[in-house]
Parts: C-alpha cells; structure tokens; sequence
C-alpha cells in the first residue's frame, strides 16, 4: 500500500506544476493507494486531477498507519469506487 508511481514523463511535468509533488518519493509505492480507493485513478487528463490525486497521496503520507493501510486493501478488493476509471 502507498502512493502509487507515475510515468516518469509525469514526474518531470507535475513536479513543475504541483507544490510537493515530489514527496510522494519518500515513501515506497505501493499497487494500491488512498487515492485509488477514492476513485482517482486511471487517465489524468487534467491538472486538477493530478492535484486530486497528489492531495490524496500526501494525506496518506501523513496520516500512515497499519490500520489504514488494511482499511485501504479492504476497500481495494470489496469497494466499486476502487474499480472506477480503471483501464
């Protein structure tokens, strides 16, 4: 569990354009995230998206615990929200 990485064209473009976006790297990414349960996943067409997606991440940073991190993996598996925008 964690953030979940991007392509690495993504890193240099968002790193400009969103503050703190490069403090998703101080952790371990993980295959599903806070973000992904709450539906931010799949194509980011815009910058707000990616904004959304990214507030998601660091809330995660700062909030870790163990049982976040199985309320993450239950929501992955049993939650739709999870499977939305997937491609």
């Amino acid at each position: 569990v964690g953030p979940r990485p991007h392509a690495l064209a993504h890193d240099h473009e968002y790193e400009l354009k969103i503050g703190l976006y490069a403090r998703r790297h101080n952790v371990r990414p993980g295959i599903s995230g806070w973000a992904q349960v709450n539906g931010l996943r799949g194509l980011t067409d815009s910058d707000e998206k990616m904004k959304r997606r990214v507030d998601h991440d660091l809330w995660y940073i700062d909030n870790w615990s163990l049982w976040l991190d199985a309320i993450i993996l239950l929501r992955t598996v049993f939650s739709a929200k999870s499977y939305r925008n997937a491609a």
